[in-house]
């Protein structure tokens, strides 16, 4: 069974081409296209990795980060951030990372996981 993420963001195209790549990379992916959308999906499944796109607004990620921690803690939250904002402002409980290595920072905090049951 595939690991399952949770991909958000605001930009439909940056979504899909995510979304594409991580799906071509054996990970089974399901979007939220706004904040609702992701808590919806969030609560209605069983994510191994929650990923927050640069085109969610850093205050509407820290709020998305706390609400994925507080309802399941062991959840990672990968941001993506452009390198000089990642240097600049680290969000708390999330990993921060350029776009440039979404999929080797998925692989590595997957690695060391066990896929859930897809919901």
């Amino acid at each position: 069974m595939p690991f399952l993420i949770l991909s958000a963001g605001r930009d439909p195209n940056l979504l899909n081409q995510r979304s594409a790549m991580l799906r071509q990379a054996g990970y089974e992916v399901v979007v939220a296209g706004n904040s609702p959308q992701l808590v919806n999906r969030l609560f209605n499944g069983d994510f191994d990795l929650v990923l927050l796109c640069d085109s969610i607004r850093a205050e509407e990620r820290r709020r998305l980060t706390a609400i994925v921690k507080g309802h399941t803690p062991s959840t990672p939250v990968l941001l993506v951030a452009q390198a000089e904002d990642a240097a600049e402002r680290p969000i708390d409980d999330g990993i921060v990372c350029c776009p440039e290595r979404i999929l080797e920072m998925v692989r590595e905090v997957l690695s060391q996981d066990t896929p859930r049951t897809a919901a």
